[in-house]
This record gives structure tokens, sequence and C-alpha cells, in this order.
């Protein structure tokens, strides 16, 4: 009974200053997301443990807003990533076709769409860097062979018959690049 308000006293003694700890914002926060969060009840939780009932209104407010301004850069970062992804695989695709449409099928023409991959790899997926990289490259190395192969024996050819040629060298790739990524990365 006694260490109960000891624990008690320690807690009213701890919150004087009208700050909650880390450990107290993350499991409201974990209680929103969970579902299981209700303002009246933290807020009351709060009184107990000392606060004013002012205050404790405006620390749970204050809990509020923080997790949905985190919500908030979670989507804006995942909107960013988005659209570097799409940048990035358009200009991998692009300069491949770029230099097997142009029919130099050379080896510092290779090794420059080879590079250019690989940046956009890099600028696309910095976090995992390492499968993409190698995914957008093997599509690179496989485009001018492709294009080589699909086109051969034609004189002529239509803008929309670029896309055969791309699913050739690059649906391969990026399953490769996907692949590596779940090997690499398993943990997350």
């Amino acid at each position: 009974m006694y260490f109960f308000i000891f624990l008690t006293c320690l807690k009213i003694i701890e919150n004087m200053d009208n700050k909650l700890t880390l450990s107290q914002v993350q499991d409201l926060k974990n209680k929103i997301k969970a579902g299981a969060f209700d303002i009246d009840f933290e807020k009351n939780e709060l009184v107990y443990l000392g606060f004013e009932q002012q205050t404790a209104k405006e620390l749970v407010m204050d809990v509020i807003r923080s997790y949905k301004h985190d919500l908030l850069d979670k989507a804006i970062e995942k909107r960013e990533y988005s659209d570097r992804n799409i940048i990035a695989l358009g200009l991998a695709i692009v300069s491949s076709i770029s230099i097997a449409v142009q029919g130099e099928n050379s080896v510092s023409m290779i090794m420059l769409s080879i590079v250019l991959a690989c940046f956009a790899g890099y600028y696309g997926h910095p976090k995992k860097a390492i499968p993409a990289m190698i995914g957008f490259s093997i599509g690179a190395i496989i485009m001018p062979f492709a294009c080589q192969f699909y086109f051969n024996s034609r004189s002529s050819f239509t803008n929309i018959e670029l896309l055969i040629p791309t699913f050739i060298s690059f649906g391969p790739a990026l399953l490769i690049k996907y692949m590596l990524t779940k090997i690499m990365y398993s943990e997350d």
C-alpha cells in the first residue's frame, strides 16, 4: 500500500513540469494507432497522475496533434518516394531506349546506358539502392539486344512498338530488383 502511494507521489513530482515523458507520449500514440484511445479516459488518467484538468486536456491534445503530424509526414514522404521511383524508372528506360534505337550497340554507349541506369536506381531508391541499381542495369544491358532482336527484319516501326522491347528488357529487370529487395531487406 505504501509502495503504491510512494510511486504515485513520485509520478506527481515527476509531472510537476507539466510535460509527458517520452514513454507516456509513445503509449498514447500506440493507443491511437490501435484504436483503443479515449480522450476522456486518458485525460482523467493524467489528472489521476497529478496533472491539472486543463493541463491534462492540453497534453492529450498535443499528443493527438503530434500523431496527426507524424501521419502527414509519412504520407508526404511516401508520395515523394513514389514520385522519385517513377522518375528513376523513366530515366532508365528512356536512356536505354535512346541508345538501343539509335542502333549504336557499341560498348561505350551500352556502358553509358548502364551508368545512367545505376544513377536512376540510386536516385529512385536511395534506401535500397543496390537492388535498384542492379535491376535497372540488367534492363539497360538487355534493351539493345531486345531492340535488335525485335526490329531486326523491319525497316520501320510505330512508337507504340517500343513497348515490346521495353517489357522484354525491363520486365525481368524489375522482377530481379524486386527479388533482390526481398532477399537483402527481408527484415523490413
